[in-house]
């Protein structure tokens, strides 16, 4: 890049001006991204079960972290088959 081109960006304040046009343009064409929930409700796939399970490596080897919801999974299943 020419000094002439590093001058000029420099006396212009280019990076403040591409900072502030994002700005603005998200400004401009804002869309709200949360829902309101007990009034609004998501819209979820078919294929979307919300099932507790507890998944497997391919050695058999479980993908604990220690959350503990397997728990919470195994209380409703218990509770659903009674």
């Amino acid at each position: 890049m020419s000094k002439f081109k590093k001058w000029l960006k420099r006396i212009t304040f280019y990076e403040i001006i591409l900072g502030m046009t994002a700005t603005l343009k998200h400004l401009l064409h804002y869309r709200t991204v949360t829902f309101q929930y007990p009034h609004e409700r998501q819209v979820l796939p078919d294929n979307y079960c919300g099932l507790l399970a507890l998944l497997r490596y391919d050695d058999g080897t479980e993908k604990c972290v220690g959350c503990d919801l397997c728990e919470a999974g195994d209380r409703f299943r218990s509770e659903k088959s009674a």
